[in-house]
């Protein structure tokens, strides 16, 4: 279907559209964060501090040559480059070595310039802001996240419209997470406070040391100790850490699991997360609602809405999907 002939609904038009409201969920991606705070979520910034602060000159090299400022495609590039060289020719050993080290390199480099980039406290955030964004999450009855910033989770825990269970338990000296059939927030890709402690997944609060959480993650990172985050590399190459991982394979599980009707806000559908889009493909929602981000007719649209459909068309055939496109800005996020 072309991008011309898309009706692209207002937010509330969409939920006016939803068959059942008890059996409505929500994707959430980094135009969430994006839309908050641009200058620190955008690739682009992330990059520019990145840059800043030490990052490789051969990497930097390699963002230029693929005229690119997104870390997960160059992860995935240099991992691919590393796949080819060792199979074109073994005697380049070292090569691919280094292109898997410099790729595990870009990946921690990636998680520590998001908490540099990060804001440091909830309250940096106008609590008007707050309030649009609970109005928001209120619509939908389970959250799923691919973002490891705080911003979900600084915006649950000052809600005051809906109750949120992360799965998260107060055990004594920290919080940990056990299978809760009363979650609805979930981790696709984990976050910034969530850690693994032996067998545990354990999360970091304010309310267990009184210190801010920015001040928390940033000292694990200083002692090499990094949170339960999948960053970077091929959908495949991410759907293996995340079924290697208790906490995040309950989540992706939760997710394939969903009936009713599907809300995908601020997901850029990218080949990186074919193992995400896969899953509603092969899933039971019964509708579809995706957020497109100013004129449906622009080349990144076009391509997500291609997407769209050429999903539609796969599940048609087995199980019939409703698919709609509402305006992202008609919902008012983070609107004051």
């Amino acid at each position: 279907m072309g991008a011309a002939i898309i009706q692209k609904l207002k937010f509330s038009e969409a939920l006016q559209r939803v068959n059942n409201l008890n059996q409505c969920h929500i994707l959430i991606g980094n135009g969430f964060s994006i839309a908050c705070a641009p200058h620190l979520f955008s690739y682009q910034g992330i990059h520019e501090v990145a840059s800043a602060n030490g990052l490789d000159y051969k990497v930097r090299r390699i963002f230029k040559a693929l005229k690119t400022t997104d870390f997960e495609k160059v992860i995935k590039e240099m991992e691919n480059a590393a796949k080819l060289i060792n199979i074109y020719s073994r005697s380049h050993v070292d090569l691919v070595h280094r292109l898997v080290g410099d790729a595990k390199n870009l990946r921690e480099k990636l998680v520590k310039t998001i908490a540099l980039n990060h804001p440091m406290s909830p309250h940096e955030i106008q609590p008007e802001r707050y309030r649009s964004c609970w109005e928001f999450l209120a619509n939908f009855n389970k959250i799923f996240t691919i973002n490891y910033d705080l911003l979900l989770y600084w915006t649950c825990i000052r809600s005051e419209a809906f109750k949120i269970d992360d799965g998260f338990r107060n055990s004594g000296d920290y919080l940990k997470w056990d299978n809760y059939p009363t979650q609805n927030l979930f981790y696709l890709h984990g976050a910034l406070h969530l850690y693994q402690n032996s067998g545990d997944i354990i999360k970091l609060a304010y309310s267990l040391t009184g210190e801010p959480l920015f001040i928390q993650i940033n000292l694990e990172l200083q002692d090499n100790r990094y949170p339960v985050i999948v960053t970077g590399g091929s959908s495949e190459d991410k759907l293996a850490r995340i079924i290697n991982n208790r906490y995040l394979k309950h989540c992706y599980n939760s997710f394939s699991r969903m009936k009713g009707a599907l809300f995908i806000h601020g997901f850029s559908m990218s080949e990186n997360d074919e193992h995400i889009i896969k899953t509603i493909e092969n899933g039971k929602m019964k509708q579809l609602f995706v957020s497109l981000y100013q004129d449906a007719a622009t080349p990144e649209n076009k391509r997500i809405i291609g997407r769209i459909e050429a999903l539609k068309a796969q599940r048609d055939s087995l199980s019939p999907l409703e698919t709609y496109y509402y305006d992202a800005e008609s919902a008012k996020v983070w609107d004051c």
